[in-house]
């Protein structure tokens, strides 16, 4: 299994937030800058995290997360039922024309195969094939050594309950 490390220099170099927050209670004495110390972490903790999974993927021949966030949809769904180039862009928040240059080298990579849709002749299904499916599974489990070492100093309740916080985040901002 590959053993990816988690410390980054870029961003240990980085003034803390906290440092930081003062610094701008400084210079604004008059705004409530309080909230941003949330949004700070947050925003560092997601490139910590980014970092790592990239240097997860890269490690597995692929040029980015996004290759691997198609490989990982086409991986959990079902094969009897593959889905299209739209579904699959619309899951990931791409649109259909950015996904054509990911899907080319996908499938010379020889780890997608593209079909005829047989419900729209107009429209490609996607497909995972054994190598496809074989680097997926090994990102996969490399992503999760890497998950581990990011939350090793979290209990399982403060796991959910940052799960919970960063969801509420996310949904009241949809």
């Amino acid at each position: 299994m590959l053993r990816i490390s988690v410390s980054f220099p870029i961003i240990g170099s980085m003034p803390s937030p906290r440092s930081a927050l003062e610094n701008w209670e400084a210079v604004y004495p008059d705004i409530d800058v309080a909230m941003t110390r949330p949004i700070a972490r947050t925003v560092r903790a997601g490139r910590l995290v980014e970092q790592a999974m990239h240097r997860v993927v890269r490690a597995h021949g692929l040029s980015t997360l996004l290759d691997y966030e198609v490989l990982a949809y086409l991986r959990r769904g079902d094969p009897a039922s593959p889905p299209n180039v739209s579904t699959v862009g619309g899951a990931l928040g791409v649109p259909k024309a950015a996904m054509t240059g990911r899907l080319d080298r996908l499938e010379q990579a020889g780890l997608v195969r593209r079909a005829a849709d047989p419900t729209d002749r107009r429209a490609l299904t996607l497909h995972l094939t054994e190598q496809g499916r074989q680097v997926t599974d090994e990102v996969f489990r490399d992503h999760v050594v890497v998950r581990d070492d990011l939350m090793s100093d979290f209990t399982r309740e403060e796991a959910a309950q940052l799960a919970a916080l960063l969801g509420k985040l996310l949904e009241s901002n949809a």
